[in-house]
């Protein structure tokens, strides 16, 4: 569980520069802030979730990596005839917070078409008039709806630049408006579920770097019980409560990928009664951890057994109302400079019901479901202010029973995971306290110093960049064999003219004895920073840790990293599975060293192969390997202890991606090296996995 807790705050990161890891086969967010005062007036709860389809005209190449759109709201109408521009549209809108990562404004949520072959993302869930609806709009962005990476033409034929983000421009501008057949019902106090069908269709491809693509987008109501599952039940003596607090977060049942904190939707608890719709894989079933909390009762946790697409599954909770609540709060530094640590997160961990787990052991902790989260700001100080009438949840912890204490999981991005126990600090009646609490510290303050060691290194080029111009490098430490990112420098590296090497130093936690490194560079492509590099990906495997003995004086590692990184161009990979499921993935390595992993993507001919599932790389010019990895859930009613892991499924097939030739300047693609480039990369074919 600290695995991939810590690998999710990690693959933000990545994301941020410039690296894409997908560890997961789908992500949602989803806001119940609002919900608090939602019930005032006679409403229901709708919530929104996206399949999606993509296909080509002829004369478009049918091969991408990613196909985004960027969404900015989801509107029903009861009024089978209503216009666009009229009355009586009830929105859905994207949570706050949501942040496209192309280009799209703040307030889009960038949904990648490509993911969505297997189970849906959910986009939130609103309080809306309790109705009967007949007619939904799907709200694009209209400045930036979206972008296509495709993949690099097979052999580098024809001019089209692969593995670089396009622009897209839809076809069909006056909105995306389509009948809902059946009709959506939402009553008053139920949460009813419309899943939307993205269709794509791309008309034509640009003809030059920076042009754009045309795109037909059409949507259609899609079939709930085939891709969705039903929570739903009844928890007694929930009515009439009276928290000690002013501002109280609605008692609520939430719904979280099992072993992570990452909710994937919510459901307000209204007289005693609750439901929840959740993406469910065929076949193998999905895997979730429910909890309730909020409205002055105690914490409450269960990890279900596979979910099937539609199932009902009813959970029998046990909680104590009229809970006092409180705080806990903090600071959280680093150990050996006292520096605050941004970013660091705080957890909450109860063992499911009846199950006795001790989770403030690593050993065990994976068993646990985590019930409440803090981060930390810019100064270390933890929890983040919640929102005006919804406080953060570390503001409304329920005082546990007497004699007992809840288990605090700390952790950090290159720092060692600290279990410790604590309770809230209780504020007078009617009052609200933003700090406090008490916990098994030296000082008895809910404050942490997190322990870790340091890694220096060198990273050199094979030629600085050309005068104006400057290269960034990020650096990267797995434990040794894995995927598991657990360390990233805290900024890249930049390099610029006349500079070639630069030293660096990287904070790891001091637990594993073995560290993976790899470093990528972030470049742009028509003077837009590109997801996908164009040098070449530097490895160094089994780089010796520190065994558990945290240390605050950095190790230079010799041989990190001993090749030079060179601007070589972009290059794919792509290739078929054989018979996969939504919990397949297939896995890029270099020497040994996992870089990047696939999902399970649209059914495409590739090749001599047949039209199957595919997966897809976007990897500079270079010998690589492929690997399929699969998780095996539990049987159908068994319940899991531990979230299962992926294990390699047969033996890396290895693959070279050649370099593109280089071009004359100005430079097409997407970094240059001594004033030459390299022209249009090379799409490669891998065997079926």
């Amino acid at each position: 569980m600290i695995k991939r807790r810590l690998g999710a705050s990690l693959r933000a990161l990545s994301a941020s520069t410039a690296l894409i890891i997908i560890t997961t086969v789908f992500a949602s967010i989803f806001a119940t802030g609002p919900l608090s005062n939602a019930w005032a007036k006679p409403k229901g709860l709708l919530q929104i979730g996206f399949t999606g389809t993509i296909a080509a005209s002829a004369g478009t190449p049918q091969r991408f990596k990613n196909v985004y759109l960027n969404v900015q709201e989801v509107r029903v109408n009861a009024n089978p005839n209503a216009s666009g521009t009229g009355g009586g549209w009830q929105p859905i809108v994207v949570p706050t917070g949501v942040m496209a990562q192309g280009a799209g404004k703040p307030a889009d949520l960038q949904i990648d078409l490509n993911n969505l072959q297997n189970l849906p993302v959910l986009l939130n869930a609103n309080a809306v008039k309790r109705d009967t609806y007949k007619l939904v709009e799907v709200i694009v962005d209209t400045k930036h709806p979206g972008e296509i990476v495709p993949l690099c033409p097979p052999a580098g034929a024809g001019g089209l630049e692969g593995c670089a983000p396009y622009p897209i421009t839809l076809q069909n501008t006056t909105g995306l408006i389509s009948p809902l057949s059946p009709s959506v019902s939402v009553g008053h106090f139920t949460m009813s579920t419309l899943l939307i069908n993205l269709s794509a269709t791309l008309i034509s491809a640009p003809s030059t770097p920076g042009g754009t693509y045309t795109v037909n987008v059409v949507i259609s109501p899609a079939p709930v019980q085939q891709s969705m599952a039903l929570i739903s039940g009844n928890i007694s003596g929930t009515s009439g409560i009276t928290p000690n607090v002013r501002r109280v977060r609605t008692l609520s049942v939430t719904a979280e990928q099992a072993g992570t904190n990452i909710q994937v939707s919510s459901s307000p608890v209204i007289n005693g009664n609750f439901q929840i719709q959740l993406p469910a894989a065929t076949n193998i079933g999905s895997l979730y951890d429910l909890y309730t909390s909020g409205g002055g009762t105690s914490y409450s946790a269960e990890r279900l057994p596979p979910l099937f697409p539609g199932t009902n599954t009813i959970p029998t909770f046990i909680i104590n109302t009229g809970q006092p609540l409180g705080t806990i709060s903090g600071n959280i530094t680093d150990a050996c400079t006292g520096n605050p640590i941004a970013g660091a997160t705080v957890q909450i961990l109860i063992p499911p019901q009846g199950s006795g787990v001790n989770c403030a052991s690593a050993a065990t902790a994976g068993q646990c479901v985590s019930v409440a989260t803090a981060s930390t700001d810019n100064l270390g100080h933890f929890p983040l202010t919640g929102q005006v009438k919804v406080p953060a949840p570390f503001n409304n912890i329920p005082l546990p029973p007497s004699g007992t204490t809840y288990v605090l999981e700390i952790s950090a991005p290159g720092y060692d995971t600290m279990f410790t126990t604590g309770a809230p600090t209780v504020p007078p009646v009617t009052k609200t306290v933003l700090n406090g609490g008490t916990c098994a510290t030296k000082t008895g303050a809910c404050d942490f110093a997190l322990t870790s060691g340091q890694i220096s290194g060198t990273l050199n080029l094979t030629a600085s960049p050309p005068n104006g111009q400057t290269v960034l490098v990020q650096v990267f430490a797995e434990e040794s064999g894995t995927n598991n990112v657990v360390a990233a420098l805290p900024r890249p590296l930049i390099f610029r003219n006349q500079t070639d090497s630069l030293p660096f130093t990287i904070t790891v936690p001091s637990g594993p004895a073995a560290f993976d490194f790899y470093a990528t560079a972030i470049d742009l492509y028509t003077n837009i920073t590109d997801p996908y590099t164009g040098h070449t990906i530097l490895v160094q495997p089994d780089i010796a840790g520190f065994s558990g003995t945290p240390s605050c004086t950095a190790v230079s590692a010799s041989g990190l990293f001993e090749q030079s990184m060179d601007c070589t161009g972009h290059g794919s990979l792509a290739g078929t599975f054989v018979n996969p499921d939504a919990n397949t993935a297939a896995v890029l390595m270099k020497d040994g060293v996992q870089i990047m992993s696939s999902p399970v993507g649209p059914v495409l001919p590739l090749g001599i192969n047949p039209a199957n599932p595919t997966f897809a790389f976007c990897a500079p010019g270079d010998t690589y390997s492929v690997q399929r990895l699969e998780v095996t859930n539990p049987p159908a009613g068994t319940v899991p202890s531990e979230t299962p892991t992926p294990a390699p499924v047969g033996t890396p097939t290895i693959t070279t991606i050649p370099m593109p030739l280089a071009t004359s300047t100005p430079c097409p693609t997407t970094c240059s090296s001594n004033g030459g480039c390299p022209g249009v990369c090379n799409g490669v074919v891998a065997n079926p996995l």
